[in-house]
C-alpha cells in the first residue's frame, strides 16, 4: 500500500517538458505540472516477524519512497507517475554513478528540477537544463544541453 504526503509536496511547479512518443518521435514541448512527493510503501524484500503483542501477525515492513507525478492541466487523461523506493535506489545509484544516498537524493533531484525553470547558465557554452519524457519507454529525465552536446543527468523509469 502506497502512502503519500500530498499536503506538503517537495516540489510542485509547471515546467516545459520535451515529450517523445512511440519510435522516439518528438511531440514537442508541453507545459506539465511536475510534482514530487515523499511517502512510503510496503517493502518488497523485508518481512517483519510476529511479535509478542501479535504472535500471528506476518506483515511486511515499509520503505521510504519518492513519488514523481507529471500531469497536464489541459488534458485530464495525461498522468505519468513513478516511484523510487530505498530498495530501487541502489540500482539507480549504480546505473547513474550517483554520489548521494537515498536520504539526500530528493534535495539534489529538486535542485536539478529547479534548474529546468531557469535561463541558460552563464558559461562558455550557454548550458540549458530541461525536463524530458519518453512516453514509449516510460522514462523521465533531466537533460543539460549546450552548443557542444547533450548530457542526461538523471533518467527515471
Amino acid at each position: 500500500m502506497l502512502e503519500l504526503d500530498r499536503e506538503s509536496p517537495l516540489f510542485d511547479a509547471v515546467l516545459g517538458v520535451r515529450v517523445c512518443s512511440d519510435g522516439g518521435r518528438e511531440e514537442g514541448e508541453r507545459l506539465l505540472t511536475v510534482r514530487l512527493l515523499s511517502g512510503s510503501r510496503v517493502a518488497a524484500n523485508t518481512v517483519v516477524l510476529p511479535t509478542d503483542a501479535d504472535p500471528n501477525a506476518k506483515h511486511r515492513g515499509r520503505e521510504r519512497l519518492l513519488h514523481l507525478e507529471l500531469c497536464d492541466g489541459q488534458d485530464p487523461y495525461f498522468l505519468y507517475s513513478l516511484d523510487v523506493g530505498e530498495g530501487d535506489f541502489h540500482e539507480l545509484r549504480r546505473e547513474h554513478g550517483l554520489l548521494v544516498d537515498f536520504g539526500s537524493f530528493p534535495r539534489h533531484f529538486i535542485e536539478l528540477l529547479g534548474r529546468c525553470t531557469g535561463e541558460p547558465q552563464d558559461d562558455w557554452a550557454g548550458a540549458r537544463f530541461g525536463a524530458a519524457l519518453d512516453k514509449a519507454n516510460g522514462k523521465f529525465g533531466v537533460v543539460e544541453a549546450n552548443r557542444f552536446k547533450q548530457v542526461t543527468h538523471l533518467s527515471l523509469r
